[in-house]
């Protein structure tokens, strides 16, 4: 692979106990097994919240490509951001989504109502960014790549999350889908 001009930091968010929800880390685990330019920098952010904003401080002049598990479910309004939104209005358990980080920031300039579509943690991505910008001004610049963990086929509208060191087989069959996104977006970087 090309050297980077600049530094890039992939950053995966999840708790791996709770099986989906910590998909970001085990990404994160795939790729240090992957040889990969020197300014590459992988960080397990687990579920560190506030805890970001040091690596947000650190980085702030670095491109980003954050991985988190997401939840994206049937929505009869049509409230959903364009870069989420399904023409046939079907969401499933493993979709990927690819979308800049400035969308997020845009988001949180808004009276958004769902801020757990970003993540589960106990503090979510949308709301460190938003503190980061808001307090120290940083604005970082890249990707999220969030994989959707609501299964649509529960009767129930909130995710039933359980104990489990395992993904679902929805979610572990589209990591080798997750890694080549990230080193594509990789290369979209050495322009």
């Amino acid at each position: 692979m090309q050297k980077l001009k600049d530094n890039v930091v992939i950053l995966g968010l999840g708790n791996l106990l709770l099986g989906d929800e910590g998909v970001g880390v085990y990404v994160i685990h795939k790729l240090k097994t992957l040889k990969l330019p020197a300014n590459i920098e992988l960080i397990d952010g687990g579920t560190t919240g506030f805890n970001l904003i040091p690596i947000f401080e650190k980085h702030k002049n670095d491109k980003f490509i954050i991985i988190d598990a997401i939840k994206i479910q049937e929505d009869k309004s049509d409230s959903k951001s364009s870069e989420l939104r399904k023409k046939d209005n079907t969401y499933k358990k493993g979709d990927i989504y690819v979308i800049p980080l400035n969308k997020i920031y845009s988001l949180s300039n808004t009276n958004y109502e769902n801020p757990e579509f970003i993540s589960f943690h106990q503090i979510g991505l949308l709301d460190v960014l938003t503190l980061s910008l808001r307090t120290l001004k940083i604005k970082i610049k890249g990707y999220l790549i969030g994989i959707n963990i609501f299964d649509p086929s529960t009767s129930s509208d909130s995710i039933k999350i359980e104990y489990s060191i395992e993904l679902s087989p929805e979610v572990e069959e589209k990591i080798p889908k997750i890694i080549k996104l990230i080193l594509k977006h990789i290369q979209y970087f050495l322009k």
